[in-house]
């Protein structure tokens, strides 16, 4: 597999953050007079960063990728495609596609792997698959999901964070409000320090908007979103 250069691995650390608008800038940046050092690569983030979620575009990274020996690149295109599917309510798709991706992570590591695709886990299967639930209207077995990812000990912080928020959001969506502000008190301190993710923090905002104007929850989520508002203005 060619050498992914610095540009290109800058932009799709924005793709996995979801900041679209900033990791577009870098991505034409990366491509810009000159022939992309990973083509296939950047096609694949294209798919999805345009956020068309159309049949078409479901298939155009894998056929980019065909050729790439790398289970674990083979099984982010899976997961990407679970969760663009249970947008289009394709709920046959979604559990292909996740059991395609443990397929591919099951065949091990591979010497073509570069060094970014090592955040792709079991959890991080698991996760696509509470998206894609979630995605669906199937908040409850999402919550159960989001569960099971967060007993990983080895959960990088940020994700932690923002697979935290979204069970939160998951136990809003069936109705368990109490359990929704009891978990989501749980993420909050990660976002009041070490952790600065509005993503995470957008998860929660469902569940502030039923939260008590004076309770805990709603006071430290809002001190929160006005540090975040700051830093960026």
């Amino acid at each position: 597999m060619p050498r992914v250069d610095g540009a290109t691995l800058r932009a799709w650390r924005r793709f996995r953050g979801w900041d679209v608008p900033e990791m577009a800038r870098r991505l034409r940046r990366a491509a810009h007079g000159r022939v992309a050092a990973h083509d296939g690569l950047i096609r694949m983030i294209y798919a999805w960063e345009r956020g068309d979620h159309q049949l078409s575009e479901r298939y155009q990274a894998a056929d980019a990728a065909r050729h790439e020996p790398s289970p674990r690149l083979h099984a982010i295109i899976f997961m990407r495609r679970a969760t663009a599917s249970a947008v289009l309510e394709d709920n046959t798709e979604v559990r292909r596609s996740i059991a395609s991706a443990r397929r591919e992570l099951d065949r091990g590591d591979h010497p073509a792997d570069p060094h970014w695709v090592g955040f792709v886990t079991s959890s991080e299967i698991t996760a696509h698959e509470a998206m894609a639930a979630f995605s669906l209207g199937q908040a409850e077995t999402a919550a159960r999901l989001f569960r099971d990812v967060l007993s990983d000990v080895a959960l990088a912080s940020r994700n932690q964070a923002l697979y935290q928020a979204r069970l939160a959001m998951s136990l809003h969506a069936v109705g368990d409000h109490a359990g929704a502000v009891s978990e989501g008190l749980k993420v909050l301190p990660v976002l009041e320090g070490p952790v600065k993710s509005a993503r995470s923090l957008q998860q929660l905002r469902p569940v502030r908007q039923r939260a008590a104007p004076d309770s805990e929850f709603a006071a430290r989520f809002d001190t929160i979103a006005r540090s975040y508002t700051a830093a960026v203005s």
